[in-house]
């Protein structure tokens, strides 16, 4: 029986950067991105209750978001009780990475004179073919639904992950994220009881630049909440080796 793993995008909304992430799942998991709407309120309250209406039918099933998405997931999982198998964070949104006002982040983001090395070294490691590809979907967003995002992350706070974190979680926290500060990151979200924290090698677009890494934690998660301790090695990890 696979067991589904629904991926929840970051400020750009689309399922496009999932690529790496969703070819590298092991046998018996089932990727499906689903992406942020476009229309309407775009803060994490109003989008998770949109998106639980139009959630895939599936009795138990891992949450995996990344960035702006993360506050988005948390609130979707209380949609949910006792049928998300494991929350999977990947460097959440818990600071305002930038505090330009909504407006202006949106022009600059969505502006063709944009440097893509700029973006390449936020965000993916000096990884260009990433950041271009970044920088597609986010032009091809409304400029309100871009702006509407902008305005939602202005308004973050670091304690909704604490009030909404209601079933099992997996942090993954890149040490070298350039946009979000991992000790920042890791000062909210260490406490959690029921909060895994692993870090990565890895810039803020963690999922596709280490995908194995990724899922290796993943994985050891799952057994773990399946009663069976920490293995030295599941064959699954293997295989993501080879």
């Amino acid at each position: 029986m696979e067991t589904s793993v629904f991926l929840i995008p970051g400020l750009h909304g689309t399922a496009a950067l999932f690529g790496p992430f969703s070819s590298l799942a092991p046998r018996g998991f089932q990727c499906q991105a689903i992406p942020l709407p476009t229309g309407g309120d775009q803060g994490p309250d109003a989008l998770a209750a949109r998106m639980a209406e139009t959630l895939p039918q599936a009795e138990r099933f891992v949450l995996v978001a990344e960035s702006f998405g993360g506050p988005v997931a948390a609130r979707l999982a209380e949609h949910f009780p006792g049928r998300v198998i494991l929350l999977v964070l990947s460097n959440p949104l818990t600071t305002v990475p930038v505090p330009f006002p909504a407006g202006l982040a949106r022009s600059l983001m969505q502006s063709r004179r944009m440097p893509v090395g700029a973006v390449a070294f936020m965000m993916a490691g000096g990884d260009r073919t990433l950041a271009k590809a970044l920088l597609r979907e986010l032009h091809s967003l409304p400029p309100e639904t871009l702006k509407g995002r902008l305005a939602a992350t202005s308004r973050s706070k670091g304690n909704y992950i604490p009030e909404h974190a209601g079933c099992r979680m997996l942090t993954l926290l890149g040490t070298s994220d350039r946009l979000i500060s991992p000790a920042k990151s890791r000062k909210i979200l260490a406490p959690i009881p029921n909060n895994t924290l692993v870090e990565i090698e890895a810039p803020h677009l963690l999922l596709q630049t280490r995908p194995a890494e990724a899922w290796q934690a993943i994985l050891r998660e799952l057994k773990v909440g399946e009663g069976q301790g920490a293995p030295e090695r599941t064959a699954a990890e293997g295989a993501l080796d080879r």
